[in-house]
């Protein structure tokens, strides 16, 4: 019989497919783990219990209760006047990102429910841009710390194109200066209602439509000097391109001074950038600052799903990614302007996000992950793959989110509520070669994620307890639809949790775990007279934490031990300041907790021996979590003996 022991020292490349189990050649096998449920990586190499959330709100003024629909969006005024913004039939409403209170919103507005999982967001200053290819852009303005005002998206010069019968010509009775005017008329009838007050270009030249008679004849007014203007019958003339038989822009981004729209039901491909520092102007031109409108993919029509801002203005369609670029690497311009296809790997409905010097987008079957990543050292830009390693926990996400870094949770990450309820959460340090994947789930369903400065905020969907609006917090009990409450005196009864009426909770007392409760329909708690009176408690919904390592692998002289049964004898777990935890279904205790409910308790910390009991062909087994603690875990030791 030989033993053998065999140790882990990190698990940075985190949750590794089960392509990878008959990989041990390779490093990645020995630096993550079969499953890491609900952890979350340390940039050191170990992995700890990932954040618990705060129940913020169940409802709204209207509807009552947040929809399923609801989507997430952030407004971030200043470092410290920012918003998460639920958007959700014909209203948004705001809250304070850094107090949690509600802070007022816009009704009346013309987005339906389904409309609002599609819906394009873009934001600067104190203004946010509403897109959606059936809906003219709306603005919503800050006027105050808890003030908005919605309005259409102002135009000063919109941008024109040729959606009509390119045969049909145009014709007016009169050139002029600008404030003059006359009729129009076109061979064919080709204007709706829609066009009333809106914009025709002739031969170059603007003028506003102020009549219409038939959809062939109108009258007009110049908007700009036209005297000496040819009125023979021409094809030289464009309508507006967004009205409403043509469809609105359904993307856009702020870069360079400029603001990008894209992708109209008409023209799906189209790209619209505004003039250098007037965001509502495409007045084209031969100047660098002039209005650029290029479409993207030429004769290859495609989607434009996102666009995003980088060192360029990278263009994702349902084809391919393209980046837009001017010469020398400097800013587009109307005469540098030029598309470069990166690949022919076309992006899903899933908003990408920019992380860790990349562009990171799910692909159009939502079951793939790859970077843009710009390398300044050869000015190219590139398209890889990255979720090889984890590709089972890709399942069709629905967003991607950067959570930065910050005070208690140092390592930024990639969060992406999924189809089918779960988090894929992705770590990545370029420098180091480290990426790493994890699967948080909750009891119920994320919806979807939205990062406001350094606060992040989740929809959740809570089954009976309906839909809530909560926020990630790493520096509290690992919780679930949590609150924290206090009380003048010590007591063993807490109100406040009618957001989990009938719902089985876990109360936690500065880190000390006094048990689970039925919140009732008053929505208090009342612990056992068993339990100790406290003054503090956070309540919530507990969550279950599992280890498990890759199978072990390893040769002996007559060959790899791969298949054959191995006899489980112990385990070293290296933790630090943790709770205790289960190895094997066995609870592992740690220092001595006492009766002190005044104080957190001890944390534990060292290499714990755990004796071991089975015989199992890959000497895998779980370490779990499954009370409200956090455990940190460094490393794994697993010694097991072969061949009797």
């Amino acid at each position: 019989m030989s033993k053998r022991r065999q140790g882990q020292t990190n698990f940075a490349l985190g949750e590794l497919s089960p392509r990878l189990a008959g990989r041990s050649d390779i490093a990645l096998y020995r630096n993550g783990a079969a499953r890491l449920l609900n952890r979350h990586p340390l940039a050191q190499g170990g992995t700890s219990t990932r954040p618990g959330t705060r129940w913020i709100t169940s409802t709204l003024p209207t509807p009552a209760a947040i929809p399923a629909h609801a989507r997430l969006h952030p407004f971030v005024f200043n470092p410290s006047q920012r918003y998460v913004c639920l958007l959700v039939e014909g209203a948004m409403w705001a809250f304070d990102a850094v107090s949690g209170a509600f802070a007022n919103g816009v009704v009346g507005a013309p987005w339906t429910g389904s409309m609002v999982p599609d819906m394009g967001w873009v934001q600067a200053g104190n203004t946010s841009i509403l897109l959606h290819p059936i809906m003219f852009p709306k603005r919503i303005l800050r006027t105050g710390a808890a003030s908005w005002v919605l309005t259409d998206m102002p135009v000063e010069v919109p941008p024109f194109s040729r959606l009509l019968d390119a045969a049909i010509t145009m014709t007016i009775s009169a050139s002029g200066a600008a404030g003059t005017g006359g009729a129009i008329g076109f061979s064919s009838g080709v204007m709706t209602a829609n066009w009333l007050g809106k914009q025709v270009l002739y031969r170059g030249k603007r003028m506003q439509i102020t009549a219409i008679f038939t959809p062939a004849d109108a009258a007009f007014t110049w908007l700009e000097d036209a005297t000496g203007l040819s009125t023979e019958h021409t094809t030289d003339w464009r309508h507006e391109a967004w009205l409403p038989e043509f469809g609105y822009p359904s993307t856009g981004e702020f870069i360079d001074g400029r603001l990008v729209l894209a992708a109209s039901t008409a023209e799906p491909n189209a790209v619209w950038a505004s003039r250098a520092g007037a965001y509502f102007s495409w007045e084209t031109g031969a100047n660098d600052g002039d209005a650029i409108v290029e479409p993207v993919g030429g004769a290859q029509v495609s989607l434009v799903r996102h666009l995003v801002a980088q060192e360029r203005l990278q263009v994702l369609t349902d084809r391919a990614v393209w980046q837009l670029r001017g010469a020398d690497n400097g800013p587009i311009t109307p005469t540098t302007v030029a598309y470069r296809r990166l690949n022919q790997i076309g992006a899903s409905e899933a908003q990408p996000v920019v992380y860790d010097g990349a562009t990171i987008f799910a692909d159009t079957p939502g079951r793939n992950l790859y970077e843009v990543l710009y390398d300044g050292a050869t000015e190219r830009t590139d398209v890889s793959p990255v979720s090889l390693i984890a590709e089972h926990l890709i399942k069709q996400p629905v967003r991607l989110e950067h959570a930065p870094a910050r005070a208690a949770q140092p390592e930024p990450l990639v969060l992406m509520p999924n189809a089918d309820g779960t988090m894929t959460v992705f770590h990545s340090v370029r420098s180091e070669r480290i990426s790493a994947f994890f699967e948080w789930v909750t009891d119920g369903a994320w919806l979807d994620v939205c990062s406001v400065g350094e606060d992040v905020f989740a929809l959740v969907s809570r089954g009976s307890s309906g839909i809530a609006l909560e926020e990630l917090v790493w520096d509290a009990a690992p919780l679930d639809c949590a609150r924290r409450l206090t009380s003048a005196g010590k007591t063993r009864v807490w109100g406040g949790m009618g957001h989990l009426a009938g719902r089985t909770v876990s109360v936690v007392s500065r880190g000390h775990d006094l048990g689970d409760y039925v919140v009732d329909g008053n929505g208090v708690v009342t612990m056992g007279p068993d339990r100790p009176e406290v003054d503090e408690v956070e309540i919530g919904l507990r969550f279950l934490q599992i280890i498990r390592p890759m199978p072990i692998d390893f040769d002996l002289e007559e060959g790899p031990v791969r298949g054959l049964k191995k006899r489980l004898i112990r385990c070293f777990v290296q933790v630090v300041n943790s709770g205790p935890f289960r190895v094997q279904g066995r609870r592992v205790l740690l220092d001595f907790v006492g009766d002190d409910f005044d104080s957190p308790p001890p944390g534990g910390s060292g290499i714990i021996e755990v004796r071991l009991r089975g015989v199992d062909e890959e000497a895998v087994f779980d370490i779990e979590v499954d009370r409200p603690h956090r455990v940190t875990l460094l490393s794994l030791t697993r010694e097991v003996s072969v061949g009797g």
